[in-house]
């Protein structure tokens, strides 16, 4: 069974924390990447265990509704990109899946650092259109990836 430490060393979890407080520097949104073995129990889709995440960790808490998160299934091959109401009344919800798509690509050429911080990248200039960071913004969520076997 893979962990996501097979998945990605402690340096490229840093890479990805710094993409994704980069990203946050232009937006009042909040991203959250989440790499998991498998889903947990009781829970039958990849997509209910990112709404179960995204409740657990407090995302629904943001100012705006503006929490992103990216969650990968390693058994399932799976990635979830789970966007609060505020995110989903302004951005068309396709746009997720493209993210999703071109990370899956990456992901299978074995480039698994770049793909997850270019998704990350991607899913700040997306917020940055519409959710501009403002002058009081606080960062309300850690930029730490959440890791669990």
């Amino acid at each position: 069974k893979m962990k996501p430490t097979d998945f990605m060393t402690r340096e490229e979890l840093r890479q990805v924390e710094e993409a994704v407080d980069a990203a946050e520097r232009k937006t009042s949104g909040e991203i959250r990447v989440m790499i998991v073995s498998d889903l947990g129990k009781g829970i039958k889709t990849p997509h209910e265990q990112a709404i179960h995440e995204f409740y657990r960790n407090g995302m629904q808490n943001t100012r705006d509704k503006t929490g992103v998160l990216v969650l990968l299934v390693l058994e399932k091959r799976a990635i979830e990109v789970l966007a609060d109401q505020g995110i989903n009344e302004k951005v068309e919800s396709g746009t997720w899946n493209g993210v999703a798509n071109a990370m899956s690509e990456g992901i299978r050429q074995g480039r698994h650092c770049e793909a997850v911080c270019n998704a990350v990248r991607e899913i700040g200039e997306v917020l940055a259109l519409h959710f501009p960071r403002r002058p009081d913004d606080t960062d309300e969520l850690p930029d730490a990836v959440i890791v669990r076997d």
